[in-house]
């Protein structure tokens, strides 16, 4: 069990685009491809909520785009949000999917895709 979870974890890294799986909290229940990049740790107590973890820029649109997969069960896209990492600004686009069918198991995926490095 524990090699076919490795094995998983190992695959979604390698193909999924760094994305970042929620709960119906909007708490962070896995990251892939290295999305890490996209939150900010603050000082203070650590939350899992990802609003808390992303800039003003990126926790604008992600709260837009959640309000709406909620309302209208189906994914958004945002074609280019600013967002800034330890590399420097950048440009991505931003897609929240919902995923799974219960209410009360709701999850979404936000994925993000680089666009360009803001100079």
């Amino acid at each position: 069990q524990r090699e076919l979870l490795n094995a998983y974890d190992e695959l979604l890294d390698q193909f999924m685009p760094p994305g970042i799986l929620l709960d119906e909290r909007r708490e962070v229940i896995q990251m892939f491809g290295g999305a890490g990049r996209f939150l900010q740790l603050r000082d203070g107590r650590l939350s899992t909520g990802l609003l808390d973890l992303v800039d003003d820029d990126l926790k604008l649109a992600l709260t837009g785009a959640l309000q709406r997969v909620v309302k209208a069960k189906a994914p958004v896209t945002f074609e280019r949000v600013r967002v800034d990492t330890d590399a420097g600004p950048h440009h991505v686009k931003l897609q929240v999917l919902p995923v799974g069918k219960r209410a009360a198991e709701e999850r979404f995926l936000v994925t993000f895709q680089e666009l360009d490095q803001i100079p």
